[in-house]
């Protein structure tokens, strides 16, 4: 759509319908794909979903990201010999949080070794068992 196009209430409500959908799929393929000890049958509904998932996002014209990305060419096939349902990443997601503080921190060291460095011995003083027990 143009930037000067008029949105009517109609492209609105189709634009909001294939948002729907997308979420809709997004669901679906999290959904079978969180299956703890997934059945033949139950991997192949997570190939199908996470594939129309995939057709449907490059239709809608949504950028395609790293994760997505992954999901999408990499994930079926962990999954498929694997499974990825006992699969937590919450650890990961803590990890990008303490990446981005970090990166915060240290902005003005420039030089990269400096700046791993300084950011190990911070993590391993904030681990050390008598700095942990102070805290609590």
């Amino acid at each position: 759509m143009e930037k000067d196009e008029e949105c009517t209430d109609r492209t609105i409500h189709n634009k909001m319908d294939e948002f729907h959908q997308t979420l809709g799929l997004l669901d679906a393929a999290f959904s079978y794909l969180s299956i703890l000890q997934p059945t033949e049958d139950e991997k192949r509904m997570a190939r199908e979903a996470v594939d129309a998932l995939s057709k449907n996002w490059r239709k809608m014209g949504l950028g395609i990201s790293l994760k997505a990305h992954g999901m999408e060419v990499h994930t079926c096939d962990f999954h498929d010999k694997w499974g990825i349902g006992d699969k937590e990443e919450s650890f990961i997601e803590q990890g990008h949080q303490m990446g981005i503080k970090e990166n915060r921190w240290y902005h003005g060291l420039k030089d990269f070794k400096k700046k791993t460095e300084s950011a190990l011995k911070v993590r391993s003083i904030a681990t050390h068992p008598p700095v942990m027990q102070e805290r609590r």
